[in-house]
């Protein structure tokens, strides 16, 4: 029988884990004492394994805030540093190259400089801005380019998932309401995550979210109309024998008219008095281009005009949170410099 590979000490382990790892470690409680204390028992030595062969949480590199603060230190606070750590200036600086190294780096500041702090700064301002730096890497929150690049996906989804609605309203109609919600909840809930917390983030993701739903739930009833009274032409049409269609186990009548130009169409709406009125003459507005079907009325009507203003607001709302929220963060920014 083949014999195991016996499993490596706790020494061995010790001698070839990283240097960062090991002060890692030793910050959460785990010198290299303990772990060989703890590797006279079973479990015990299994934990410290565990512990010495885990890969940190690898993180983005660092955009430059790190090493900033890190070349900003007072001569005390570097004296600090060096004896909480045993590393150099240019040692720590290095950590900046790896995610872990970042991570562990960052707690090095908060933990044995006052980097972070202000004169005059309250206690509550001085913890948020270390949540903030352990958390986001930044002690005043994100930087101005994660904010826009976050609003700008949003606000691009937003605006793809209402175009993808109101075209597929002239396939599928009303149905498109269905893809609207779909899209509301997969694809615009995962843009919504893109966008950073900063201030006025919050007021401003409610506004563009209730936006999208205003006009969402417009867009698959009320396209036709808006596209009528934008494009359609308005005429004297001639109303000719309807089309009687099943729908739901009931008979379903659909109004027809013969339009100027001689063709014959049904109209978008169903109409029972299309039965008595088969000859005489209607107001109606068509599509030249035959995307939708004509709808008995004038251009101006159907309550066009007040749907349309209604979409008007909640769109200019839509494009206006993403600017609130940005120059809400950017004068934060110039606030706390």
């Amino acid at each position: 029988m083949r014999k195991k590979t016996p499993l490596p000490s706790i020494d061995e382990l010790l001698a070839s884990t990283s240097e960062v790892h090991l002060k890692m470690l030793e910050m959460g409680g785990y010198s290299a004492d303990k772990l060989r204390e703890m590797g006279a028992s079973r479990d015990g030595a299994q934990h410290a394994r565990n512990m010495l062969t885990m890969f940190p949480e690898e993180e983005a590199p660092d955009d430059g805030t790190t090493a900033a603060l890190l070349d900003s230190l007072s001569e005390e606070n570097r004296e600090r540093l060096a004896a909480a750590t045993g590393f150099s200036i240019d040692k720590l600086r290095t950590l900046c190259e790896t995610g872990y190294g970042m991570s562990y780096l960052r707690r090095l500041l908060v933990e044995h400089t006052d980097v972070l702090g202000a004169p005059g700064q309250s206690p509550r301002r001085r913890e948020a801005k270390r949540i903030r730096y352990l958390t986001e890497g930044h002690p005043d929150g994100p930087g101005a380019r994660a904010i826009v690049s976050g609003w700008l996906i949003t606000l691009a989804t937003a605006l793809v998932g209402l175009v993808l609605c109101a075209v597929l309203t002239v396939w599928i109609g009303a149905l498109a309401i269905i893809v609207a919600l779909l899209y509301f909840a997969i694809v615009l809930s995962w843009a919504n995550r893109k966008i950073r917390s900063s201030p006025g983030s919050g007021a401003a993701r409610a506004m563009l979210l209730i936006s999208f739903v205003v006009i969402a739930a417009m867009v698959p009833f009320r396209t036709q109309d808006w596209y009528l009274a934008a494009r359609g032409v308005q005429a004297q049409a001639t109303v000719v024998a309807p089309m009687t269609t099943w729908s739901h186990g009931h008979k379903v009548q659909y109004c027809k008219v013969r339009l100027p130009n001689g063709s014959v169409q049904r109209t978008e709406s169903n109409d029972s008095t299309c039965t008595t009125a088969i000859g005489t003459t209607a107001t109606v507005v068509y599509d030249p281009s035959g995307w939708y079907g004509p709808r008995f009325g004038t251009s101006s009507g159907n309550n066009v005009d007040i749907s349309g203003g209604v979409a008007v607001a909640a769109l200019v709302a839509l494009l206006a949170a993403p600017v609130w929220a940005i120059a809400a963060a950017r004068r934060r920014k110039t606030h706390t410099k």
